[in-house]
């Protein structure tokens, strides 16, 4: 069975309910999860600013559908080994989490459950609230897989201009530093959640700038090891604090 993160990038404290039953828990089963919010979380200094990061905020809003995901009982209808991928999404954000806010509830529906061999794909409704106030509403959908159908994956499609703007040779090259800037310590995330090493490419066009940068993989990288156990991958919402 695919797992859920673990530390330091898992965000769920609790579930509080799910409609039926482990495998068997109706047409469109809908779970509410728990997430206690840390004062002292890591992301809140590590973020460069005193708020959660938006990627921690995606990754406590999409786990509840990993959750019911597997509580649902998708995986137990193949004996194939399989793996859990979020495929898009799309979201609004109403208001920023501090070291103020306490727990953060989140509402997950399963809207369409569809398969196709070992394949299946399922889309979620999510509501995310603090004190019952709106903080989060997301649709988005996941897929389970199996091995053979991630062997080839080719990503979104290319244009000849992107891939050539991608391919450029270099006119700059700055290092990132992670260090923190003792007069504007804010600014810049620390070395956990900085997803760039290096600027190599700027570039103006007409009523535009265009910046390139770059991130090294490193195998030992600490969310390889938390996203997933027996399965890393670099997490999707980590991607977009990298953009």
């Amino acid at each position: 069975m695919p797992r859920l993160p673990g530390e330091p990038f898992q965000f769920m404290s609790r579930v509080v309910s799910a409609d039926g039953q482990t495998g068997d828990p109706g047409p469109h089963p809908e779970a509410v999860v728990e997430y206690d919010i840390p004062s002292s979380g890591w992301y809140f200094e590590d973020g460069g600013e005193p708020t959660m990061p938006y990627a921690v905020m995606m990754e406590a809003a999409l786990q509840p559908c990993g959750w019911l995901s597997l509580y649902s009982g998708a995986v137990l209808e193949t004996t194939d080994e399989l793996y859990y991928r979020n495929l898009d999404g799309k979201a609004i954000f109403h208001r920023e989490i501090t070291p103020d806010d306490s727990t953060m509830t989140t509402r997950t529906r399963l809207t369409r459950n569809s398969r196709s061999g070992s394949m299946t794909i399922q889309s979620f409704a999510v509501e995310c609230t603090i004190d019952g106030q709106p903080l989060y509403d997301l649709e988005t959908t996941f897929g389970f897989f199996p091995e053979d159908a991630l062997q080839n994956q080719v990503g979104l499609p290319v244009e000849d201009g992107e891939r050539e703007m991608l391919d450029a040779e270099s006119n700059i090259s700055i290092a990132v530093d992670t260090s923190p800037d003792p007069n504007h310590p804010e600014l810049w995330p620390s070395e956990t959640l900085c997803m760039i090493d290096e600027i190599t490419g700027h570039w103006s066009d007409d009523d535009r700038i265009r910046w390139r940068a770059e991130k090294s993989v490193d195998p030992g990288e600490w969310f390889f090891k938390a996203h997933f156990f027996q399965d890393p991958v670099m997490p999707g919402s980590l991607g977009v604090e990298s953009m």
